[in-house]
């Protein structure tokens, strides 16, 4: 197996250092949908090309070994399911032939980890975690869809240090920039982002705009308005979108 270096695309690397999102007008977003949002931060044709590429890099660095994909419930599975199908189209081209190739390569686990109410990060809640003994002596891919301070990821693989795993590996596909996170880094990254509430292409704030065809920047209004209400636990919209 290869050496890892951290495969990334820096949102906020010099020359876009100050980048507010594109315009919302640039897109097709639902007109109710736009005064809650400030910005387009990743389109989502190019979210799905650099799934393609971290899938690709992924499946070059493992090369022939088996591993084991565990993916973070619920927000990463989306992610999951797109990175897996990528791994699995370059290995049906490496492996052409080979019908039981990619049940014997690639396992996969579920871990659900519930750590966010509204904007702000909780006690961390993990279930599954317990089940994975099968992990023992195996590669592991751990796929998570944001690291914001990264206290979950790292409790997580202290965690999974538990079942003494071969390998431990961390693909996130967006990591926050934020002068208050853990020195806790995945192996691959897809975008490093501003430190801003993202909603769209499946991540939500509590369950809503997880639909939207791009990753988009939520206004602190919209925050607001969609804030759960800790004594009755719901939220405080007085009518729920789908989007």
């Amino acid at each position: 197996m290869k050496n890892v270096k951290s495969s990334c695309l820096n949102f906020r690397c010099k020359q876009l250092s100050n980048f507010d999102g594109f315009p919302l007008d640039c897109f097709c977003i639902p007109d109710a949908c736009k005064d809650d949002l400030d910005a387009v931060l990743i389109p989502g044709r190019l979210l799905k090309d650099r799934i393609e590429r971290l899938a690709y890099d992924i499946a070059r660095d493992y090369e022939n070994e088996p591993f084991t994909a565990v993916c973070i419930l619920r927000g990463g599975y989306e992610f999951f399911n797109l990175l897996l199908e990528n791994i699995r189209k370059i290995y049906r081209i490496l492996k052409f032939g080979e019908t039981d190739y990619l049940t014997k390569h690639i396992r996969i686990e579920f871990v659900r980890i519930t750590s966010y109410k509204n904007d702000k990060s909780t006690e961390l809640e993990m279930c599954g975690i317990n089940n994975m003994k099968t992990l023992e002596g195996k590669n592991v891919l751990v796929v998570e869809d944001v690291i914001d301070t990264g206290r979950s990821m790292a409790m997580f693989f202290e965690k999974l240090a538990q079942f003494n795993p071969k390998t431990s590996r961390l693909v996130c596909l967006t990591v926050k920039e934020k002068k208050t996170c853990l020195d806790f880094r995945p192996h691959y990254i897809g975008f490093v982002i501003p430190d801003r509430f993202i909603v769209g292409c499946n991540y939500e704030y509590n369950n809503y705009y997880r639909d939207l065809n791009h990753v988009c920047m939520i206004s602190e209004e919209a925050k607001r308005k969609y804030a759960i209400d800790e004594t009755n636990n719901e939220t405080k919209a007085t009518q729920k979108t789908d989007l």
